[in-house]
């Protein structure tokens, strides 16, 4: 759900043209993916 909000977000920045706010939003948005990917690479059995 995490990952939803924060490209909402992004993109919302984006449209508004602050795009700092978006730049630091994207940045979450691609930790959280790679938390994601990496948490099922370590431990595929725990979902």
């Amino acid at each position: 759900m995490l990952w939803l909000v924060t490209g909402y977000l992004a993109c919302r920045s984006a449209r508004r043209r602050d795009f700092e706010r978006h730049r630091k939003w994207m940045m979450r948005n691609y930790a959280l993916t790679f938390l994601a990917v990496t948490s099922r690479i370590l431990c595929p059995s725990c979902r």
